[in-house]
């Protein structure tokens, strides 16, 4: 019973930022003083493997009747963390960018943990956006027919099948537009949601624009 109670506790969103932060502090705290940079960067690469473990080890557990009761209880709370996690992501780039430039001409631990920060970062970004691709296609709306009076959800992709989409199935969606800039087998059939799309689309390229400089940039220092 009580390991249930904790599991519940820990598959709340605040309570994956609040872990996922304590261990990025504790890491911070305790990382080796090799300049500030170093130790943000770490600890932040700590914080995001963590939160990636929590929120992964919940969505490839959940079914589809799962995923929707968890998104719709779960839609301010994931606004929240959504919009804060975004930005701490790209926000971070601008450190590893820094780090990537200042030591350029070695192969040290600062590229190393450098290049493995980028890439959970951009795991995290896609990551988010399925989570919340799974709130705008379950966030409850009210049937128009006045004879029937029941709860039914957003929707906004058509998935092919019978069976109501999980987390799995929106971890895919966003994993395929954040690889390829394309829906795939995936219609989007609302415009809200071919707008949180678009934005999903926007900072990949960002992402890779920011990937392909430093790349650039290190191979160039090494030669």
């Amino acid at each position: 019973m009580k390991l249930a109670v904790i599991r519940h506790q820990i598959e709340q969103p605040k309570s994956r930022l609040l872990i996922s932060l304590g261990v990025a502090f504790v890491i911070f705290l305790f990382c080796v003083p090799r300049g500030l940079e170093l130790q943000f960067l770490a600890a932040w690469t700590g914080g995001v493997i963590c939160f990636l473990f929590l929120i992964w080890s919940m969505m490839f557990r959940a079914n589809a009747a799962q995923t929707r009761r968890r998104s719709q209880q779960q839609e301010l709370d994931s606004w929240l963390i959504f919009l804060l996690a975004i930005g701490a992501t790209l926000s971070s780039l601008f450190v590893i960018g820094f780090i990537l430039v200042k030591y350029k001409n070695t192969l040290g631990l600062e590229v190393g943990l450098s290049i493995i920060a980028v890439f959970c970062s951009w795991l995290l970004v896609h990551t988010l956006f399925a989570h919340h691709y799974a709130s705008f296609y379950y966030r409850p709306v009210k049937e128009n027919s006045p004879s029937d009076s029941k709860q039914a959800y957003n929707g906004g992709l058509k998935f092919v099948g019978e069976m109501p989409p999980c987390y799995s199935d929106f971890l895919y969606f966003a994993f395929v537009i954040g690889m390829t800039a394309q829906t795939s087998d995936i219609p989007i059939i609302k415009s809200a949601m071919r707008r949180l799309s678009l934005g999903q689309m926007i900072i990949s390229y960002y992402f890779y624009s920011v990937i392909i400089a430093l790349g650039v940039s290190l191979v160039t220092g090494l030669i």
